[in-house]
């Protein structure tokens, strides 16, 4: 890590221009005063968002106008850090959606936040998308990859794990991200076999691939809570620049949530249900239970820390959840049990056929479950632009009253799934606000045991 920082939470603000729809270019940092930027990231978005304040004495808004249709360019960096890893969005500028007045000033100027969205949102939303993928070239990446490049027309980079089998489809009339978002459903990885694909932008670019291919990245960063790990271990020295890098790993404020929801779960279908394939042409249809512990892919793919289970079997008295979620998924199968809209020579690893909706939607869906409902932890940090939505982190909890032992259950490795960059210009100071989740716990759930069994049997209603 280079460090020039002259604190933590330093940045540098190398570009940021408004450009008019009729062309004319308003540079913020010298026309203006820019109070704050926030940038929002999310892997369960598709696009990246944010704002930005500026305050205005000289009536610029009003002269120029702005009406909140402009596009915006932005270039932001951590000081001597790599310029790979700061915030560039001077090629690919943000388009402006709205415009707030936030307030009046005491010097007569006004406050104004400027809301902005990427570009690929707006012509998203300005675009249908009626096309026909023959089996020649309709592999689910190659469909995906055709929507950004040539319906949005994206110039960013666009990351996109290869999937398997090739895919009859036909897009009706849909927006293009729409079509892509149903497609994360029906995607297999041609690496992993893994169906868990999400489809979101970071500040690096567009991505479709596998919860199993973040999962599999190598760990970008530690963060502590308190003050353990912070010294030559941490560091290296005890000099200036490592006090700087304590303070950029330190963990400023934290939360743990714990999004476990019994009901939800039960009826989203986290613990098991049943699918039902139709095939619309044979006029017939096959069932398929599910069952959290016993079925799908646990262990198959790859678990942050070689999580354990979230839920423990002993906690249900019954252990079918066949009856918890129906889904009914169409098909139409051919003489080697294959679906008709998907086309493929070989099977995935000498295993079933790789895009069999009906194997794959339960599991998909309990997987991204896990996630979003798991072990979750929401902290704030000095803020660094090579953090981004998608990273693996390390996180140091200490352990309640001893602060020299890490808490086992909150201790371990983390999926960056959101996170809000502010730069508070007043302050001159950027800090990341972000979650952090887990597919699991990283200890054995222990078994209720027989003594609180014996405890229920013998329980007996109560009369008033």
């Amino acid at each position: 890590m280079a460090i020039g920082a002259m604190y933590a939470g330093d940045f540098i603000i190398r570009e940021a221009l408004l450009i008019s729809p009729t062309g004319s270019i308003t540079d913020l940092l010298t026309d203006v005063a820019i109070v704050e930027i926030n940038i929002f990231e999310d892997i369960m978005k598709s696009s990246l968002t944010g704002s930005i304040i500026i305050g205005d004495t000289n009536n610029v808004v009003s002269l120029l106008p702005i009406v909140g249709q402009e596009y915006l360019t932005l270039k932001l960096e951590t000081p001597t850090f790599l310029d790979r890893d700061g915030i560039d969005f001077t090629e690919s500028p943000f388009a402006v959606n709205r415009i707030n007045l936030r307030k009046e000033v005491n010097s007569g100027g006004q406050l104004y936040e400027l809301e902005f969205v990427s570009q690929e949102l707006l012509k998203n939303l300005q675009k249908k998308v009626s096309k026909s993928y023959s089996q020649i070239k309709g592999n689910v990446g190659e469909i995906v990859f055709d929507l950004l490049s040539n319906s949005i027309q994206t110039t960013k980079k666009v990351f996109i794990e290869p999937t398997t089998g090739n895919r009859r489809y036909i897009t009706p009339n849909s927006n293009p991200f729409t079509v892509i978002k149903k497609l994360t459903s029906e995607a297999v990885s041609k690496k992993s076999s893994s169906p868990h694909y999400l489809f979101f932008e970071n500040k690096n670019g567009i991505h479709f691939r596998s919860l199993q291919s973040l999962y599999n990245q190598e760990v970008s960063d530690a963060f502590h809570v308190g003050d353990k790990g912070f010294d030559e271990k941490v560091t290296g020295n005890d000099s200036e620049s490592g006090k700087l890098i304590q303070n950029y790993k330190r963990v400023l404020a934290y939360e743990v949530k714990t999004n476990n929801d019994l009901v939800f779960d039960s009826m989203s279908g986290i613990l098991g249900g049943r699918v039902i394939s139709h095939d619309i042409f044979k006029k017939n249809y096959s069932v398929r239970n599910y069952n959290y512990f016993n079925d799908g892919d646990f262990g198959k793919h790859t678990r942050l820390d070689d999580a354990s289970r979230l839920y423990n079997k002993d906690r249900f008295e019954s252990k079918n959840f066949s009856n918890s979620l129906t889904l009914v998924v169409p098909t139409s199968k051919t003489s080697k049990d294959l679906d008709a809209q998907y086309v493929t020579k070989d099977k995935l690893n000498g295993q079933s056929d790789a895009t069999r909706i009906d194997e794959i939607v339960l599991q998909r869906q309990q997987r991204i479950l896990e996630y979003t409902g798991g072990l979750t932890i929401q902290m704030v940090i000095h803020g660094r632009t090579s953090i981004t939505a998608g990273d693996l982190i390390h996180v140091f909890v200490p352990s309640l009253g001893d602060d020299e032992i890490d808490n086992e259950l909150y201790t371990g490795i983390y999926l960056v799934t959101k996170l809000r960059h502010t730069f508070d210009v007043r302050v001159k100071q950027h800090e990341i606000t972000m979650e952090v989740a887990r597919d699991g716990l990283p200890v054995d759930l222990p078994s209720f045991g027989s003594q609180y069994s014996d405890v229920q049997k013998t329980k007996r209603p109560i009369q008033v």
